[in-house]
């Protein structure tokens, strides 16, 4: 399948706890894509459609090579949210308001947090209130009182924000900052981009008295962050933007007001930009090439492989039946495969750590 791609020309002050930590040592993502691509399920245990009173939800992980499916049944609600820590060891997957941690060693899951504040994701698709440490230690998440840390290990919870997150709540790859998106009333109004040092508690304004700044993500280095800006609305449509860590040096990289585009991603060794806008683009960070890739699948979900060289996206064949394929696309080689999935509830996959 060649040619896919076509041209387009606070500081905490009286908060009682300051978190003192340097959660360090990178992203520990393997240098291929065996990892297996998450998608939450909801099975029927008998014959017929879901739902039923004999379903039950969980997470599938399939093996993007072989096409094997792992099944995770997990109980209760179907999992809304979900992602890989950074050493792909467990999974963090919400259900209801709580967090919850599958080891995927133990193939058991554990309660972490039930003080969980979430938006909704009508809104944004996918609004990643759930943050790993790079070290996968950690998970910052947004509770009723503010964002606040977890040590996985020992359970403790630290707040570390009053300031809730809206959207796109990340971790610094070096540990040291969180980023997320945030209006101080705590709604969705004229979202900002925020910045928040966990060594000193300094929390940054990175976008005051701009439009709407949403959907934020580190470069690898964490020296630059790319988001989204729109100038009527978190749904409307907006533009692609560059910036230093610090919110200096914004630059635009696209200038297309018309498109609707969401959750921007580093690819290709981090010399481009992947984003979704009704259709897929991939934009070249060296030359501003931009390169479109018609979306005829009706798409449910998308997400980056761990190398950044391939993309996964979840369609709808029979949904009524549960028939769902899973296409795995390559960006170097523009070619693309599909694998069969069987479930009665297809959401966001999740493949990259991040």
């Amino acid at each position: 399948m060649a040619n896919l791609f076509a041209r387009a020309g606070v500081l905490f002050g009286g908060m009682g706890v300051l978190l003192l930590v340097l959660l360090s040592g990178g992203n520990h993502a393997p240098t291929n894509n065996t990892i297996p691509i998450v998608t939450a399920m909801v099975e029927s245990l008998e014959d017929g459609q879901c739902p039923n009173p004999v379903c039950i939800a969980g997470l599938q992980l399939t093996d993007p090579i072989t096409g094997a499916i792992d099944t995770f049944r997990v109980g209760g609600l179907h999992p809304e949210a979900f992602y890989y820590s950074p050493d792909y060891s467990k999974i963090g997957f919400l259900q209801g308001e709580r967090w919850h941690i599958l080891d995927l060693e133990t193939r058991r899951s554990r309660l972490v947090s039930n003080d969980v504040v979430s938006y909704n994701s009508r809104i944004f698709f996918d609004p990643r209130l759930m943050a790993w440490s790079p070290d996968s230690t950690h998970i910052a998440y947004n509770s009723r009182n503010g964002i606040a840390i977890v040590d996985v290990q020992t359970g403790e919870h630290h707040l570390v924000s009053h300031l809730n997150a809206q959207q796109s709540l990340q971790w610094s790859p070096d540990g040291t900052h969180l980023l997320f998106s945030a209006n101080p009333a705590n709604t969705l109004a004229n979202l900002d981009l925020y910045s928040l040092d966990l060594t000193t508690g300094e929390l940054t304004n990175l976008t005051a008295n701009l439009p709407y700044s949403y959907d934020g993500i580190w470069s690898p280095d964490g020296s630059q962050i790319v988001f989204l800006m729109s100038g009527r609305s978190p749904i409307g449509p907006g533009d692609l933007f560059i910036m230093n860590a610090d919110g200096t040096n914004l630059e635009r990289l696209t200038y297309d007001q018309t498109e609707y585009k969401w959750r921007p991603r580093w690819i290709l060794d981090n010399t481009a930009i992947f984003y979704w806008a009704r259709d897929y683009f991939q934009l070249d960070l060296e030359t501003g090439e931009l390169l479109r890739r018609d979306d005829n699948y009706k798409t449910l979900g998308q997400d980056i492989s761990p190398d950044g060289s391939q993309f996964v996206q979840v369609q709808s064949i029979d949904y009524l039946a549960g028939d769902y394929l899973l296409t795995i696309y390559d960006f170097r080689t523009e070619e693309s495969y599909d694998l069969p999935l069987k479930t009665y509830r297809a959401t966001y996959p999740e493949w990259r750590s991040d």
